[in-house]
């Protein structure tokens, strides 16, 4: 028990819990609410304390204990027995080690630990490259000053392990966590083979493409979707093929899309494209799962810990088109199925009802490293 617990106690009042995340990313406007009823479930009261652009979307806009820095500014108090931070950012460590002063105890969410640069190379271009270097060096500032550290796959601790290890040893495995947001979506007509996400090469975007031109030259019954905060290249939006399909091939790209916009594409999915070149964990999925919708997913990186294959979706090992249309159509014709097995494996992994004792035994119990457990 912290000094925040047993003062929480004392007073009658709930311990609570900080969740933060000082760079906006949309990604967090279904996972920081999922990590707040968790804490909720558990006892906790919880605290926000986020990027000023979260405030556009309704999921904080209507939230009261969301604090909001201004100017990057922020003065923890004390009170808080646990602070969670997600996302790298300039200003972690510092109210990281500002908390830490108060008896908080300070977590660090990981989601993609240090590969290899010959990895990045491989499968990013030169200046997403420079953007992943600089995030490790925020990281591992981070990394020094966290009590503990949360990563959510096993490739990801694999990775951990080999790499960032020597900057924090006390780490425990947690899958992304969710709350369940599909209620009377999962009766939408499932009408796409949708990209949702970032438009890059690590997640095999030129090879969705290949295939969206494939099926489009062949005349093949797909429509598919893309829908990402990134604009479409500028090569996509000369694509004559492309351009002259706006029933066969729908956008919605340029702009965060609403928390409830990203839900209705993964509804309207039949499936969602995951043959990435590489993945230590992958909300794409996990959020499919949610809505039943069943994935296309890589065989490489954290993608076999949670789909079976031919179950969830298929696993593939490569992306070429015809190896792409063969799944695809597997799906398609046992749709039922694969979207019980998908939503049923939302239900027991990504759900935060699934992994409550997981974390009451980090958060409540626990007092030493991944021995802990």
């Amino acid at each position: 028990m912290t000094d925040s617990d047993d003062q929480g106690n004392r007073s009658g009042q709930l311990p609570k819990v900080c969740l933060i995340s000082l760079r906006f990313s949309p990604a967090c406007l279904s996972l920081l609410p999922a990590w707040g009823k968790m804490f909720g479930a558990l006892g906790f009261e919880t605290d926000y304390v986020v990027h000023p652009r979260f405030k556009e979307f309704a999921e904080f806009a209507e939230n009261d204990s969301a604090i909001l820095p201004t100017d990057g500014e922020w003065n923890p108090q004390g009170g808080y027995a646990h602070a969670l931070f997600a996302h790298p950012a300039p200003g972690n460590h510092v109210y990281g080690k500002a908390l830490q002063k108060t008896g908080c105890k300070v977590w660090y969410i990981y989601h993609e630990p240090w590969e290899s640069l010959r990895s990045y190379l491989q499968t990013e271009n030169y200046s997403v490259v420079l953007k992943l270097l600089a995030a490790h060096y925020l990281s591992v500032k981070m990394l020094k000053t966290a009590d503990g550290v949360i990563l959510p796959s096993q490739r990801c601790v694999t990775a951990y392990e080999r790499a960032d290890v020597q900057y924090n040893q006390r780490y425990f495995e947690i899958p992304l966590l969710f709350d369940d947001e599909a209620g009377q979506l999962l009766n939408e007509e499932r009408i796409y083979f949708s990209y949702i996400g970032n438009i890059t090469k690590a997640h095999g975007f030129a090879e969705f493409i290949q295939f969206v031109r494939f099926a489009l030259k062949r005349n093949l019954d797909i429509r598919f979707l893309i829908a990402s905060r990134f604009p479409l290249p500028d090569y996509l939006a000369r694509d004559e093929m492309i351009a002259n399909s706006p029933d066969r091939v729908v956008v919605r790209c340029g702009r965060p899309l609403t928390n409830s916009e990203i839900n209705l594409c993964y509804a309207q999915s039949v499936c969602v494209w995951n043959v990435y070149l590489r993945s230590t964990q992958s909300g794409v999925l996990a959020k499919a799962t949610m809505f039943g919708t069943p994935v296309l997913a890589s065989e490489a990186g954290s993608f076999p810990e949670f789909v079976t294959d031919h179950q969830e979706g298929r696993l593939l090992g490569s992306a070429d088109p015809e190896t792409v249309l063969q799944a695809y159509e597997e799906i398609r014709n046992d749709l039922a199925r694969f979207s019980a097995n998908s939503r049923r494996r939302f239900l027991s992994t990504f759900h935060y009802n699934a992994q409550l004792d997981l974390c009451r035994r980090i958060f409540v119990d626990a007092h030493g490293g991944k021995g802990a457990l």
